[in-house]
């Protein structure tokens, strides 16, 4: 990973200039290509299909093409564009900052392989300088004791300190990293279709004496200001956006699809943002990469941990309002076809408003929803909305241009389950397919929005028989079955009754569904978090105990010892890591003027969910000036039964809903938390949106497969995650 620390520059009051530096390196000219074998392959289908992308991106907020400079390489690459060779990349950034402005927004992106080399100047803490490797990269050369044609993360700096200087705010993505080859769950599973976008040092000829002097000990000086090594966040006149953090592995590969296809190869980083910017609720940098981390987390331990610097208040690339994506829409036959589909954020369940494309910014003369979406068109159905009766969209013509853009957002509710395979002769795979046979037939008893899925095809979460158990696993193969990391599971004795397991399945598998829509919810609704709302994390690791060990109890306030989120996060290497008995405490102010009705829920990685306010189950209201310290403990073992618990991504989340009186009743969403819950009774037209949503992630009620998630009353959730670790 790169970090650095840039200065800040003034916005003009007139409309910005906006310019964009893309480039992806696909094919490496002196590197062992896909098909040579060797020490490689170290070519990457990932940076030709990231760059369509992100040119689309570019151009969708307002960067004119003459104002995007293009270097690419690989099959189809843009016509326009050049080589991404050293001398191209450092000089698109010296005409980028002889052009640019005060007050310009600049983006500059990078997809492609990124490592490491002994560091020359000795500005770095682990004595190894951060490179970028253009199309014409070469082998270590001793004359200069550098990587030939690489760029280093002080050259990098200094380029782009040179377009700040001209007043221009940054926007800088990195999707590479240099060094990692482990994700945070555990080990990089054997899988064909995964990229790594690093190339190992030893790979460049980089000596490896060299490279154990350069790691030696030693007394470094802070970086300084303006290189990309990091030694602070970046104080405003730049917003970076990288693939991973120091250690894990930026990665590429087919990224999948609601409907369980799959896109061609695409770098994770690219396609989240990409995704987030598609669903146009994106107004500020914070919004955005709270929709990135989303992103990451729904893939759990596949993905790195992203990392973020900058100003993240900023309006997005200086729109006060990002500028609404728009597709076009037809009239064919009965039906509505959009021309974009899932690859373009438009997913089941997306409501859209539909304009006369002869006039884009005219009121709009119907509402739909998506109905079914591939991965590049969709079909819409009409929708009543905003006073529009659904039938609106019936007086659309045939032959005529419209235009749609989003209003809310869609969040799949359909979980796809994998099953094993036939031939799999594990002792208790005939059990595990046994008990499939009689959950698919009993439709009654089934969560409607479960799709089982053929071995083979991408899911949501994996059966597979082990010898004494069923793993719930988020891949396919490549996962521990023996060590710490094992995903969740069901005991399953030989021999035991199908029926039952059948019964304890299907309470697994409804657990999990809930979780996964909620949580969709939940990051749906992040970026609506009330601005009122100040939080601060605490970390308490002075209780840590080994996991054969009870906790103690935890206090009530975090204690001296506490450390801040940032603290905690850096000592650990970029990726927070909890572990047995330490406590998360979780401090939510009320800055403004209404009050507000917070529901706190946890989410572990056992597919459970708990109500972190015992005994206060109608909700607690936060009147203007109050705050609460919600807390978490973490448990990574039942000392009096002697289970040990799976470990990983585990959520803190707080739903947070307005009142305009203090005499209402307080909104509580506690019966999430209750397994086998109903929702409750509710008056006619008493249920609100958001409500309704919820009752359907967390119920399937009305067998719904998606939902239409916009903006609700004024609500939204903070959403706070870490790993959990073993001893």
């Amino acid at each position: 990973m790169l970090l650095f620390a840039l200065g800040m520059a003034g916005i003009a009051d007139a409309a910005p200039v906006r310019r964009a530096l893309i480039v992806g390196v696909s094919d490496y000219d002196a590197l062992p290509a896909r098909s040579a074998g060797g020490a490689g392959p170290f070519d990457l289908e990932g940076p030709r299909n990231d760059v369509p992308r992100m040119l689309r991106a570019a151009r969708d907020l307002g960067v004119p093409d003459a104002e995007i400079t293009l270097l690419a390489n690989g099959a189809g690459a843009d016509a326009r564009a050049r080589a991404p060779t050293r001398a191209a990349i450092m000089g698109a950034l010296e005409d980028l900052a002889a052009r640019s402005g005060n007050g310009d927004q600049v983006l500059v992106y990078f997809s492609g392989h990124g490592s490491q080399s002994p560091d020359l100047d000795g500005d770095e803490d682990d004595g190894l300088d951060e490179i970028l490797l253009p199309s014409d990269i070469g082998p270590w050369q001793d004359s200069v004791q550098m990587v030939d044609n690489a760029i280093t993360d002080d050259e990098f700096g200094a380029a782009v300190q040179k377009i700040r200087d001209r007043g221009a705010y940054l926007w800088v993505v990195v999707d590479s990293c240099h060094s990692g080859t482990a994700l945070r769950g555990g080990p990089l599973p054997a899988r064909a279709d995964i990229e790594i976008k690093g190339i190992p040092a030893a790979a460049l000829k980089v000596p490896q004496a060299r490279m154990q002097g350069a790691r030696a000990p030693a007394a470094r000086a802070r970086p300084a200001a303006g290189s990309l090594d990091g030694g602070g966040a970046a104080d405003g006149g730049v917003v970076a956006f990288y693939a991973a953090v120091a250690e894990e592995a930026a990665i590429a590969g087919p990224q999948q699809l609601p409907d369980g296809t799959n896109t061609p190869t695409l770098s994770l980083l690219t396609y989240a943002i990409t995704e987030a910017l598609a669903s146009g609720q994106a107004r500020t940098y914070r919004d955005l990469y709270l929709q990135v981390q989303g992103q990451y987390d729904a893939l759990g331990r596949l993905a790195p941990q992203p990392a973020f610097d900058g100003e993240f208040e900023r309006v997005l690339f200086g729109h006060e309002r990002v500028p609404p994506r728009r597709w076009g829409v037809r009239r064919e036959g009965a039906g509505l076809l959009a021309e974009g589909g899932q690859l373009d954020g438009l997913h089941e369940g997306t409501l859209l408003a539909i304009r006369d494309a002869r006039q884009p910014t005219g009121a709009p003369l119907a509402y739909a929803k998506v109905a079914q979406a591939g991965p590049s068109s969709a079909t819409l159905v009409g929708a009543a909305h905003a006073g529009a009766a659904a039938a609106a969209a019936e007086g659309l013509y045939p032959g005529l241009a419209y235009l749609a853009e989003t209003v809310a957002p869609g969040v799949p509710f359909a979980v796809r389950v994998g099953r094993p395979a036939d031939g799999d002769a594990a002792p208790v795979a005939a059990q595990l397919r046994d008990a499939l046979a009689r959950l698919e037939a009993d439709a009654a008893a089934q969560d409607a929005a479960l799709v089982f899925v053929p071995a083979g095809q991408p899911a949501d979460v994996y059966l597979r028989a082990g010898p004494d158990r069923v793993w719930l696993a988020d891949q396919a193969e490549g996962f521990d079955r023996t060590g710490r990391q094992q995903p969740p599971s069901l005991d399953v004795a030989p021999g035991s009754d199908a029926g039952a397991l059948a019964q304890a399945l299907r309470g697994r598998l409804v657990a999990f569904a809930r979780g996964q829509r909620l949580l969709g919810v939940m990051r749906a609704l992040e970026t609506q978090a009330p601005a009122s709302l100040s939080t601060s994390v605490a970390i308490d690791r002075g209780s840590r105990r080994p996991e054969g060990q009870a906790c103690a109890g935890v206090a009530r306030l975090p204690p001296a010892g506490a450390r801040t989120l940032d603290q905690a996060t850096a000592e650990d290497g970029g990726v927070l890591k909890l572990r047995h008995c330490d406590t998360v405490y979780v401090t939510v102010e009320n800055t403004g003027q209404v009050t507000l009705d917070m529901t706190p829920l946890y989410f572990d990685r056992d597919f459970g969910i708990s109500y972190l306010e015992n005994g206060q189950l109608d909700g607690i209201r936060l009147r203007p000036g109050q705050s609460r310290t919600y807390i978490a403990p973490i448990q990574t073992a039942d000392v009096a039964s002697g289970r040990r618990m799976p470990l990983g991504l585990e959520q803190l989340v707080v739903i947070a809903v307005p009142q305009a009186s203090d005499q209402a009743r307080p909104a509580s969403y506690a019966y999430l938390a209750q397994a086998g819950a109903s929702p409750p009774s509710r008056a006619a037209g008493e249920a609100t949106p958001l409500d309704r949503v919820l009752d359907q992630a967390g119920f399937g009620e009305g067998a719904a497969r998606s939902a239409s998630v916009g903006q609700q009353g004024g609500a939204g959730a903070l959403r706070f995650g870490w790993m959990v670790a073993a001893d």
